[in-house]
């Protein structure tokens, strides 16, 4: 699942966002990313997205960390491109 699901129809109009959870397997069984609505931006078919993520470090390590069992977050931009209501490239 892509952070923004929709078909974008128009340069002004930007695509509902979504707050999915999503499982990183052992490293982040938790992990989840928290869509920031007031930071989407959109130009025509491209669109950017500013989002927090956030879950328990309690497996593999994770940009060379390891686990200790503590809560981390980050935060995360995700820019692409929509086609057909679908996210066509990243």
């Amino acid at each position: 699942m892509g952070v923004v699901e929709a078909a974008l129809t128009d340069a002004t109009i930007c695509p509902p966002c979504s707050t999915p959870t999503l499982s990183s397997g052992p490293a982040l069984p938790d992990l989840r990313f928290d869509v920031e609505a007031e930071l989407i931006l959109c130009d025509g078919d491209q669109v950017a997205a500013h989002s927090l993520a956030a879950g328990t470090h309690t497996g593999a390590d994770v940009f060379g960390a390891p686990a200790k069992g503590e809560r981390v977050t980050w935060t995360h931009t995700d820019v692409v491109r929509i086609a057909g209501g679908r996210i066509v490239e990243r």
